[in-house]
């Protein structure tokens, strides 16, 4: 942008942009998708999953993916965080980091969250995941991306 001046040859000055949205421009974002929902396989077709019934828990599980176009690895998956969705006032909820599945290919990770904190019976919530990839040029760089959201009844 020119420094004030229109069509002027002078550069005006930097300004930084937001983390973590200036560490995307080190490496492009991860592939993140919610692949179960208990023992079900999300299709992104179902509106709402069931929680299976009388279970102490809701079953989450998510894969992520590096991008491809990095070539010679430039990054590789951190982790990931599961979501529960709140109201207007609060927004969203960290519910707890997957634990890696061994062996798996892309890399899945599992959430074993208490069915008592997601609600009533019968009652459906909101969960997504988000998958965090690290740069492996610096460790400090990571860059989010969220998954589609899955709705949950228990």
């Amino acid at each position: 942008v020119a420094g004030g001046e229109l069509g002027g040859s002078r550069v005006g000055p930097r300004k930084m942009i937001v983390e973590p949205l200036q560490q995307a421009f080190f490496f492009p974002p991860p592939f993140c998708r919610m692949t179960a929902v208990g023992d079900q396989p999300v299709d992104h077709a179902t509106d709402t999953y069931a929680g299976s019934l009388g279970a102490a828990t809701i079953d989450l599980a998510a894969e992520i993916t590096v991008d491809p176009r990095e070539g010679a690895g430039l990054s590789v998956a951190d982790r990931i965080e599961f979501y529960k969705e709140g109201d207007a006032a609060t927004g969203p909820t960290h519910i707890g980091d997957g634990t890696l599945v061994a062996g798996t290919s892309p890399a899945q990770y599992r959430l074993s969250y208490n069915a008592e904190s997601h609600g009533v019976a019968g009652e459906a919530k909101t969960y997504f995941a988000n998958c965090v990839a690290r740069s492996v040029q610096d460790p400090t760089k990571q860059v989010p991306s969220f998954s589609r959201p899955v709705r949950v009844r228990r």
